[in-house]
């Protein structure tokens, strides 16, 4: 069984950089950048760099256009349970229909750009906002810190027949033994998702069994 925490933020804190670890300086510093690619949703840049062995070399970084991601769990409380909102929908680049949290760039990491991926790709309207954590969906290749925030719902919303229309994406609700479930499974492989759904989890704000 999970309790809820007092300690609830509604907005993101100042990020706090970890430590280095102790040795020689492990800093791949930019010398140049030039832009390679630019589009209403995501941006290249190819950066000469020099690494830590100071040999010189390039490396390409891909970023979300607004500047910042936003995620969001939609979750709401049915008979002392918690249940989940995933939303379905196709994802061109890997060729397949995606089980995830609702995401999107933001020009603003902060609760109500997440609450506005909620109204779009759920149809529902966004309930109170408990912030959980950052995270950098892929550190190897992309720039940009994704703010993660839980949205507490009515439990009519589990009723709501939506379509999002450009994606087709549907909302389903799932509990957390039906979470861990589908990620066993292999039906939610969404990195960002995944990572979310972590810090959801050490968090202890669900209620619910496994």
């Amino acid at each position: 069984m999970f309790s809820h925490m007092t300690d609830m933020l509604t907005e993101a804190p100042a990020p706090i950089a970890p430590e280095a670890p102790a040795g020689r300086d492990r800093t791949i510093r930019r010398l140049d950048r030039q832009p390679i690619f630019r589009s209403a949703f995501v941006t290249h840049d190819l950066d000469h760099v020099r690494f830590p062995n100071g040999r010189d070399g390039k490396y390409s970084v891909i970023g979300v256009a607004e500047g910042f991601g936003v995620l969001a769990i939609p979750v709401l409380t049915f008979r002392g349970i918690d249940y989940l909102g995933l939303v379905s929908q196709y994802r061109y680049p890997v060729q397949v229909e995606s089980l995830e949290f609702v995401r999107g760039g933001a020009t603003e990491m902060t609760a109500a750009e997440a609450g506005r991926e909620v109204r779009e790709e759920t149809g529902i309207e966004p309930g109170h906002a408990e912030y959980l954590g950052a995270v950098h969906p892929d550190t190897g290749m992309l720039s940009t810190e994704a703010g993660v925030w839980l949205f507490r719902q009515h439990p009519s919303d589990k009723d709501l027949d939506f379509t999002e229309d450009e994606s087709g994406a549907m909302t389903s609700w799932h509990s957390l033994g039906e979470m861990l479930g589908l990620i066993r499974s292999g039906r939610i492989r969404c990195g960002i998702t995944l990572a979310a759904f972590a810090l959801l989890q050490a968090s202890c704000r669900l209620r619910g069994t496994v």
